[in-house]
């Protein structure tokens, strides 16, 4: 449950961000963090090839990459992640029903 909650702050954050919606983000990555304490936590890390979009435009992140549009579908992958964690946690918890999508 805290990674979901963690990813889902991740993507609150987000999508409140400008530097976010005018960047594209390739090639970063998750880094998902379990402490033997059992402490988690999930940072967005390799930020080397985000790269800043021409003045006036920006980007959705919610489009699968199309030649030319320079969408990188960040938040699609976020979505299936949480999509994912939500499932396993509803297993887990004997509340899980067919959904057909994760």
């Amino acid at each position: 449950e805290a990674y979901y909650n963690r990813l889902h702050a991740i993507k609150e954050a987000l999508l409140q961000s400008q530097f976010f919606r005018c960047h594209e983000f390739i090639g970063t990555s998750l880094l998902f963090i379990h402490e033997k304490k059992g402490r988690v936590n999930v940072w967005m890390i390799d930020f080397g090839k985000t790269t800043g979009l021409p003045e006036g435009q920006t980007l959705q992140h919610d489009l699968a990459w199309q030649e030319g549009n320079r969408e990188d579908g960040y938040l699609l992958g976020l979505d299936n992640l949480l999509a994912i964690f939500s499932a396993t946690m509803a297993k887990h918890d004997g509340t899980a029903q067919p959904s057909g999508k994760v």
